[in-house]
């Protein structure tokens, strides 16, 4: 098959580009209530904004400091799927300097596909939480298409979600399909951890039972604990520790009390909400609130 590169780079340029441009104007798209919503932005070495990192496919240009007058430069683009939520700072989640543009992972959207792909999920004990590849440049031109939808409302309405259909449908026909496959499938290790994440999110404020959820989806309590630790990095009630403190943060943004806060996402003690907080953050919620 034909390579052309110069469409390669010329692609890799535009996105680059475009989703600095984004970037660079991130306030005035938060302001203004008309203007179509892309997640977008810059990735450092810094303590993330949230403890959890949302499935999803993220695009990143890695970047470098240069001598000439320009600030940075961009290094050809990376592709990395978040096959579920995990820990910001994961040890699989490289916190390099890069600017980046990311899709949700619908679950619904990547069944269908499969289905009219005619995709076979194995059954795999392993889960590949993270994948990483480079972009092949039907993807790259799919992606772009997607971002130029947005260049206004009527365009969206009429072409982001066809567009952003065709860039999953070339994921699952990159080097991520069988792990994306294997996430959709009812009875591998990777759909019984999604189904239980799932729920966790649903319920995060609740007590959870971890008998009772792994009766839920089909495993052992020992076999659910084991497929965390693998997957996540975290056991079940960890991960249900970093749901709530990720909400907690967005409630205390609007300065209610700590201790309604605490209690709101399912905290019985405010100290123990307190020093979690602290070993998360690496500031108190009460400085926040004020």
């Amino acid at each position: 098959m034909y390579f052309d590169k110069a469409r390669y780079d010329e692609l890799c340029d535009q996105i680059g580009s475009r989703v600095e441009q984004l970037s660079s104007s991130h306030r005035e798209h938060q302001s203004d209530s008309s203007a179509p919503r892309l997640t977008h932005g810059w990735t450092t070495n810094n303590i993330p904004p949230s403890p959890l990192r949302c499935a999803g496919f993220r695009i990143e240009f890695e970047t470098a400091a240069t001598a000439s007058l320009e600030p940075y430069r961009l290094f050809s683009p990376r592709c990395q799927i978040c096959l579920l939520d995990l820990p910001a700072n994961d040890s699989r989640l490289q916190r390099r300097s890069s600017l980046f543009f990311e899709l949700p992972l619908k679950f619904g959207l990547l069944y269908e596909l499969s289905l009219s792909l005619g995709a076979s999920a194995t059954i795999r004990t392993v889960v590949d939480s993270v994948v990483e590849f480079a972009p092949d440049i039907r993807l790259l031109d799919a992606v772009w298409r997607y971002l130029k939808s947005h260049d206004s409302p009527q365009d969206t309405i009429a072409l982001a979600t066809s567009t952003e259909r065709e860039i999953w449908y070339h994921l699952l026909c990159s080097p991520a399909g069988p792990a994306l496959i294997s996430l959709v499938a009812y009875y591998t290790a990777a759909g019984r951890v999604r189904r239980a994440t799932s729920w966790i999110k649903q319920h995060y404020a609740e007590k959870l039972a971890i008998e009772d959820l792994a009766y839920q989806v089909g495993v052992s309590t020992s076999s659910l604990y084991s497929n965390f630790r693998r997957s996540i990095g975290v056991t079940p009630v960890g991960f249900q520790r970093l749901l709530r403190l990720s909400r907690a943060c967005e409630l205390i943004t609007g300065h209610p009390q700590v201790s309604a806060v605490a209690l709101s996402v399912g905290y019985e003690s405010t100290r123990q909400f307190a020093r979690d907080y602290v070993k998360t953050y690496g500031v108190s919620p009460y400085r926040q609130e004020n």
